[in-house]
């Protein structure tokens, strides 16, 4: 009689260790997937944002007149062109090579906001 409570009990060791095996499987996954999908869309958005950036400073040189309307699709940006700096806040400038940067901001409800800072 020992011998099958000793089986029973064992039997549920097993069990219980390939349940926990699996949760711990499935959560890890979980996190790579959660993880991986943040890494991808922020390439996205830089690569997008660095795009829409050259195609402004292009527009900008063929259409100099600052009334001409440039139209960047799909966002809400604020775009501003700034010759040597004349029009950048001064705590910007500091961001003097080309590149997407990720910047917070006080918002306009008050709170820390993260935003994407696009310099070409």
């Amino acid at each position: 009689m020992a011998g099958i409570h000793y089986r029973r009990r064992l039997r549920s060791r097993i069990i219980i260790s390939f349940t926990l095996f699996g949760f711990a499987l499935a959560a890890l996954f979980a996190c790579a997937a959660i993880y991986l999908r943040d890494r991808l869309e922020d390439q996205l958005v830089n690569n997008r944002l660095e795009r829409e950036v050259q195609n402004f400073v292009d527009f900008k040189r063929e259409h100099p007149d600052p009334s001409a309307q440039w139209y960047i699709g799909g966002y809400d940006a604020d775009i501003k062109a700034a010759h040597a700096f004349g029009n950048v806040a001064f705590d910007r400038q500091k961001y003097d090579t080309s590149g997407v940067y990720d910047i917070y901001e006080l918002g306009v409800e008050g709170k820390m906001r993260p935003f994407k800072l696009a310099v070409y």
